[in-house]
């Protein structure tokens, strides 16, 4: 039986393999190529952008914090309090901002070993056979058991804060970290994202098959 499914799990590869793209599409590139600087995890690898579409999003973080700021301004102003919007949202001006900047550069990569994901606030990298599918409301994610996200700095400082004043809330964030949203990486359900991710996965579950 184990032969019998390997035999259709490498059918399943095969397929996908010849449904992977030679040439990117035309338009904006989805991929690119990181310098020599950037972190070692993604140097060996090609990493995936967000769709165009859902990386203006990002955007919105700022504009509305600058958007209630023009609006409360004009009447602390009025009231002699002219120093008050720049103690009230200076700092959320620079959260919202870099927020902004870590959801536009929010990325995935992956080789023939692990997977690397890049969010807002944290990384992670993860070897294949840590990483299954979910199907959440019907759209693709990854699963990352025994998750260990590498926060950066200013997420880093509030879940430090966040911890010991509402541990659950906490823990509940840092197990949200375990789930990769694949399908916002996606542009269609078979685009070289989803192919080249499942092709993995194809083939550490025959790995795993071979050495149990």
């Amino acid at each position: 039986m184990g032969d019998v499914a390997d035999t259709q799990t490498l059918a399943r590869l095969s397929a996908l393999r010849e449904k992977l793209p030679l040439m990117p599409p035309e338009g904006l590139p989805s991929t690119f190529h990181l310098p020599d600087d950037r972190d070692q995890r993604e140097q060996s690898m090609t990493m995936h952008f967000l769709p165009l579409q859902r990386r203006l999003v990002a955007f919105l973080f700022p504009l509305i914090v600058v958007a209630i700021a023009a609006l409360t301004t004009p009447a602390f102003i009025e009231a002699g309090l002219h120093w008050w919007p720049l103690f009230i949202f200076g700092a959320p001006v620079l959260l919202a901002l870099l927020i902004c900047f870590e959801y536009w550069s929010a990325a995935i990569g992956f080789d023939a070993e692990k997977l690397h994901y890049r969010s807002v606030g944290y990384q992670l990298t993860a070897p294949w056979h840590r990483l299954s599918e979910r199907l959440i409301d019907g759209k693709m994610s990854l699963y990352v058991s025994e998750c260990e996200p590498r926060y950066h700095w200013w997420l880093w400082i509030m879940q430090a804060v966040l911890g010991p004043i509402m541990p659950r809330r906490s823990r509940y964030a840092h197990g949200l970290m375990a789930m990769i949203p694949l399908h916002w990486f996606a542009s269609s359900p078979d685009d070289a994202v989803m192919l080249g991710i499942r092709t993995r996965l194809a083939e550490s579950d025959i790995t795993k098959r071979r050495l149990d």
